[in-house]
């Protein structure tokens, strides 16, 4: 009767053993997962068996956000990053990205429609508080090949009412600001091109705030049509130049003249005919109309 009990105690023994090695070797994929985090915010993995909170949440009344808990948009995207990633130029809060090419067909990788057939909707809209940054920004990397652009604008308007296909604003009411700018850096590029298909105006130039007065009309033939006439000496010149002895000899209007005796330096005029004749000493350097006082 000993021997018999040890047997089975044995038996026992090995039995529990087997059940706790195959306990241990239940693959991780089996075992519990465990982890909490905040109400409506989307989990995510933090380890084989862990969950904790990611950065995408989900308001009470449906809107997403990703990077903020407090989401107006339907979908509402933060960022705060200023440090851009490894071999890129910028940081980016969205990026979205379609690498499909297909030959006359019109790939998009991101695009705004504001579908209601009424009102004043905008597909998209990009706006910046900073005064060095734009509000949007396109750019076409392709050096070789011809064609391509940075920003197209298109209007299917037919009506003859006021449409556009781009326009540029600038309502503040002081100040230099320019509603449009051209900028070229090739010898053969083109600052502002423009081109009537149709043969109509190429250029109208309205002033007033209702847009009523037409002063400035460019026809298909290019022919001019300009209401204020021509001035053929070109705009203004002025140059910052030194002037011999004190400067509280000289005063707004006055004649100069190169000074002979100097280098690069100019002096009152003292004799009539002077054919050493520099111009006139302006304190409004570039004014419209002062044509023959800044020469």
């Amino acid at each position: 009767m000993k021997i018999k009990f040890a047997s089975i105690l044995v038996c026992s023994v090995m039995l529990l053993a087997a059940a706790v090695a195959q306990t241990n070797t239940v693959p991780p994929f089996n075992q519990l997962i465990v982890g909490h985090g905040k109400q409506g915010f989307v989990p995510r993995f933090l380890g084989p068996q862990k969950v904790g909170d990611s950065n995408i949440f989900q308001s009470a009344d449906g809107n997403i956000g990703v990077g903020t808990a407090t989401p107006i948009y339907p979908v509402h995207v933060f960022g705060t990053n200023v440090i851009p990633p490894a071999g890129q130029c910028c940081p980016v809060t969205s990026f979205v990205e379609n690498s499909g090419s297909a030959n006359g067909t019109t790939v998009i990788a991101l695009e705004g429609l504001a579908s209601a057939g009424s009102g004043t909707v905008q597909g998209v809209n990009g706006t910046t508080f900073s005064p060095g940054g734009n509000g949007v920004f396109g750019n076409n990397t392709a050096s070789t090949g011809g064609g391509g652009g940075g920003v197209i604008g298109i209007t299917d308007s037919a009506d003859f009412g006021f449409s556009y296909a781009v326009r540029g604003s600038a309502p503040a009411t002081t100040g230099s600001a320019i509603a449009f700018f051209g900028e070229s850096f090739s010898s053969g590029g083109t600052a502002g091109y423009f081109l009537n298909r149709a043969g109509g105006n190429i250029i109208v130039g309205h002033v007033g705030q209702n847009d009523d007065q037409s002063v400035f009309r460019v026809d298909g033939t290019g022919r001019v049509f300009a209401d204020g006439g021509f001035q053929p000496n070109g705009a203004d010149f002025s140059e910052s130049m030194t002037v011999t002895g004190s400067r509280t000899r000289y005063a707004a209007g006055d004649l100069l003249v190169i000074d002979p005796s100097a280098t690069r330096q100019l002096g009152l005029a003292q004799q009539p005919y002077s054919t050493l004749v520099a111009g006139i000493y302006s304190t409004r350097a570039g004014n419209a109309g002062q044509h023959s006082q800044n020469r």
